[in-house]
């Protein structure tokens, strides 16, 4: 287990009409009459629902700065790339004087840590083209190259506690759908 990223196979499809690839805003919180119901009805059976659901764009030849995506240090997202093929994630980890900074807001209203590049140190780097876990409670950015990418980004949480997944547990409840 990679434990910043992990390709699974998902039967179905996260959205139902909303094209993520007409998408030109670069953080979107989804309404959830976008969710496909066939994957609420898939997360149901492994006893897991849909804590957030976002959707990222970034156009071609650029990078996101490196950030959480919250202020948990632990926290399993399910990404679907679309386009940007040649596109890579990395991931970081902190250096001692970034340890104990205080969390900003994205535009959505959702906490997270943005980081320098001194501030930080490549742990993995991976080009993403197919769904995945990803890990997105450590430091980590996209640089896109030649093509334009959007993802739908989705936080799988435990369906009474609401408690979103670490990246082990929800390479637990996915082990029948990694690759």
């Amino acid at each position: 287990m990679n434990h910043y990223c992990n390709h699974i196979n998902i039967p179905v499809l996260p959205l139902h009409g909303l094209n993520p690839t007409d998408q030109t805003v670069n953080h979107t919180k989804i309404d959830d009459k976008f969710i496909n119901t066939e994957f609420i009805e898939f997360l149901d059976k492994l006893n897991l629902a849909v804590g957030w659901a976002v959707l990222f764009y970034r156009q071609p030849n650029s990078s996101w700065p490196i950030h959480t995506d919250c202020s948990d240090k632990d926290r399993a997202k399910i990404n679907w790339v679309y386009n940007g093929e040649d596109s890579k994630m990395n991931w970081y980890t902190l250096t001692e004087a970034a340890m104990n900074k205080p969390p900003s807001k994205t535009t959505i209203g959702t906490p997270y840590y943005h980081y320098t590049h001194d501030e930080v140190i490549l742990a993995h780097s991976e080009t993403l083209t197919t769904t995945c876990l990803v890990q997105a409670g450590v430091p980590h950015d996209v640089v896109t190259q030649t093509q334009p990418r959007h993802c739908v980004s989705i936080s799988p949480c435990h369906k009474e506690s609401k408690k979103f997944l670490t990246m082990n547990e929800a390479v637990t409840f996915f082990k029948d759908y990694l690759i």
